[in-house]
């Protein structure tokens, strides 16, 4: 881990990195940008794709490992926020599908280690099971081949990722790169606030409904800071800092909830240390300090919140329907609803394919002026029935009981892992996972509250299940030699 400051060939490196990384967000804005001169037509839009997808390609052929998994991060933000920032708030008509080209970068890079992740048992079941999910919907619903495809790519986004970090051959660093997207998005969300955006497009670089991502990243920060401190590794004044910006972005993206989660993965994180000492003390006392005057500001500045301030208020707000006048029911409602009214027992246990629950896509396809197909589950109920607010929505409808229970046992699995990490006494392995752990914490609620299900989401939770099975097997091994 690189240290800012310590001499001059490290200050030096870090500024090279973050010109690396403007430009990188530079290109790729500008490859976003020409996309007003396109159109709706086929002819516009493929010589679009054929002439972005040229550029990306030449460039990840050309990078490091590194640089390509940092392009590949950028790629998926920053060029998917463009082209949506195109059609949301331009009005442009151009096919929202050009943000698949994100794939690119990220598939050059699952090549670069295909001999170990081809061997792998694991990959094969992904790879066969995602397969099989997409060709259900064809065959039970008439699902067209390319919707089905297309609902796959969240998917595979995840699987990449996932596997690209897993089976890397040197660790791949994140710190700055973390760094360089925090502070970038922290003034975005600042200047998104100022002009009135709507709370749930206040996102920073995470694409206009890229929330559920966002406000995971965001509490990654302060994890990482008060994990430092309380091993000794930090300073207090670093992490009220982190703690004090962070709640700031969550306060202008309305994100309730995850004001509430960073502080129980503060708690959490300060009682399961191994080793006693004052700073867990000092650190319970803190948050429950901070957490008191986070949420008076919420109620505040949101006075509608006031009213989930009590048990009853709460339980009604979570499983009620929230989203007042918009939506029939509210997300728990109407997945009851939908779920058991399927029609055999066999679909409610396998599902009924990729593509057949309803997409934000549509939203986006409706504003770019394009006829959006409509799933099956949107033909039956509407597009505002409410079953599609979360992402356990998605799992139920399109995967039955199997998918769930896959998603499930990944989740069961990293937690116990990382739980096992954050007992070690090995200072960078807790400060690892305990952010890692923040995460988690997070994941639980965006797949089951949340829409948990999109490009950046399922690449996110890739990315950090991925770091931390791999930082587990690395503790394992550790163990054993010294056991040895």
């Amino acid at each position: 881990m690189l240290t800012i400051g310590t001499n001059g060939n490290a200050t030096c490196t870090v500024n090279k990195k973050y010109l690396r990384f403007s430009g990188y967000n530079f290109l790729l804005v500008s490859l976003g940008l020409i996309s007003l001169v396109t159109s709706l037509s086929t002819e516009s839009w493929v010589a679009y794709a054929l002439f972005v997808g040229g550029i990306l390609f030449c460039l990840s052929l050309s990078m490091r490992n590194q640089q390509l998994f940092e392009f590949s991060i950028f790629t998926l933000l920053t060029y998917v926020f463009t082209l949506e920032v195109v059609v949301h708030y331009l009005g442009h008509p151009i096919n929202i599908r050009l943000r698949d080209l994100s794939l690119i970068p990220i598939s050059l890079l699952l090549l670069r280690y295909s001999t170990k992740i081809f061997k792998s048992f694991s990959w094969w079941a992904c790879t066969l099971g995602l397969f099989f999910y997409t060709c259900l919907g064809v065959i039970i619903h008439s699902t067209p081949g390319i919707q089905a495809l297309e609902s796959a790519i969240p998917y595979i986004i995840g699987i990449e990722y996932f596997f690209v970090i897993r089976y890397s051959k040197s660790d791949l660093s994140f710190v700055d790169l973390y760094k360089f997207i925090y502070v970038v998005c922290f003034f975005f969300t600042i200047g998104q606030t100022i002009a009135g955006f709507n709370v749930d497009q206040r996102n920073g670089i995470f694409g206009v409904f890229g929330l559920g991502a966002y406000s995971a990243f965001v509490l990654l920060y302060p994890i990482y800071e008060y994990s430092k401190w309380s091993v000794n590794q930090g300073t207090l004044r670093s992490t009220l800092i982190s703690i004090v910006i962070s709640v700031a972005i969550l306060i202008m993206a309305e994100c309730k909830a995850q004001v509430v989660l960073l502080f129980i993965a503060l708690l959490i994180i300060g009682l399961i240390q191994r080793k006693v000492n004052l700073r867990p003390v000092i650190s319970i006392v803190l948050v429950s300090f901070l957490v008191c005057v986070a949420v008076n500001l919420l109620t505040e500045i949101y006075p509608r919140f006031k009213s989930a301030m009590t048990l009853n208020g709460a339980q009604g707000y979570i499983f009620g329907n929230s989203n007042w006048g918009i939506y029939q029911y509210g997300r728990f409602e109407a997945l009851i609803n939908v779920y058991s009214r399927q029609s055999t027992t066999l679909l409610k246990i396998i599902g009924n394919g990729l593509g057949s629950a309803a997409s934000l896509d549509i939203v986006f396809l409706k504003e770019a002026g394009k006829v959006a197909y409509q799933p099956y589950f949107v033909r039956l109920y509407g597009l505002y029935y409410g079953y599609d607010l979360t992402g356990l929505s998605k799992l139920f409808l399109d995967g039955g009981i199997v998918l769930p229970i896959c998603f499930l046992s990944v989740y069961v699995r990293t937690l116990l892992a990382d739980i096992k990490s954050l007992r070690s006494t090995d200072k960078n392995v807790f400060v690892k996972a305990a952010v890692c752990l923040s995460f988690l914490i997070n994941a639980s609620y965006a797949f089951t509250y949340a829409d948990g299900i999109n490009d950046r989401d399922m690449a996110f939770a890739a990315i950090i299940c991925a770091l931390v099975i791999k930082q587990v097997d690395q503790l394992n091994t550790y163990h054993k030699q010294y056991q040895v």
